[in-house]
């Protein structure tokens, strides 16, 4: 599959790219959650189960496509900086929101403006950040020239070639 990228849209990406991202963003928040709630918290393994992964999913589920459109918009943007700033804010507001959210539904919790709110609405920032720069590191593997040569089997001649190959 030939790369979406081009010189007037330097960082335009493959849905199979945002997926990876958003996988690796999910991921991430996942792993450090988790980890800050185990250095903070007693049952640590039962938030996480019952409220981190649920709200992990469900806010890639419904992140996911607002991430395409961010993504898309900046397609014609070449400094990666700016990418990854502009989605670490969008982690913080989709942090924010998720937060909110359980304290809805968990009747006024007060969880958001905690210590443990605010770090999970950070730590959802960074996320969404690092999710991006993974998927510039995969779209980067992916676009690279060949590496070695694969050796190709004899053809009509008798003789094999070396061809470039990953």
């Amino acid at each position: 599959m030939p790369s979406p990228r081009t010189p007037e849209h330097p960082a335009a990406f493959t849905r199979g790219e945002l997926l990876f991202g958003a996988l690796r963003a999910v991921l991430w928040f996942l792993g450090s959650s988790t980890l800050f709630y185990a250095l903070t918290m007693q049952a640590a393994a039962v938030f996480a189960l019952i409220y981190s992964v649920p709200f992990s999913l469900g806010a890639a589920v419904v992140g996911t496509p607002l991430a395409a459109l961010i993504g898309f918009a900046l397609r014609g943007v070449r400094a990666r900086w700016i990418h990854l700033a502009v989605f670490a804010l969008y982690g913080l507001a989709v942090g924010f929101a998720a937060v909110r959210l359980f304290d809805a539904l968990n009747h006024g919790f007060g969880l958001t403006f905690t210590t443990l709110g605010l770090v999970t609405i950070a730590l959802a920032g960074g996320s969404v950040a690092l999710g991006r720069q993974h998927a510039f590191a995969r779209a980067d593997r992916l676009d690279a020239p060949p590496t070695w040569p694969v050796r190709v089997a004899p053809g009509p001649d008798g003789r094999g070639h070396d061809h470039p190959g990953r």
